[in-house]
């Protein structure tokens, strides 16, 4: 039962991830990995291209914050002043005690 139970709050939670409802269909086993596509997914890792993509990947976005200051410089500037002031024209010594 308590695997019941696990595979049940899995179930929900998979569908509360891609947000759509479950119509209680069941569900199906992919094979991802089928000895036909084994080709595609059996190339190496090369860290030097992963390097060089995260490289250019905080390139572009340092051009891209550049170019949004560089868009920012052409706003106006808009300054906003406050000032209060409260004056007291006579001053109340009753909490003075002629004792």
């Amino acid at each position: 039962m308590n695997t019941q139970n696990r595979l049940s709050q899995l179930r929900k939670r998979l569908f509360d991830l891609v947000n759509i409802s479950d119509e209680g269909y069941e569900l199906e086993e992919v094979d991802l990995y089928s000895s036909e596509n084994d080709k595609i997914f059996s190339r190496d890792i090369i860290y030097e291209q992963i390097l060089c993509i995260r490289q250019q990947n905080e390139i572009s976005a340092k051009i891209r914050t550049s170019i949004t200051q560089n868009k920012l410089t052409f706003l106006p500037d808009i300054k906003l002043h406050y000032r209060y002031n409260k004056g007291i024209s006579s001053i109340d010594w009753s909490f003075i005690s002629d004792s």
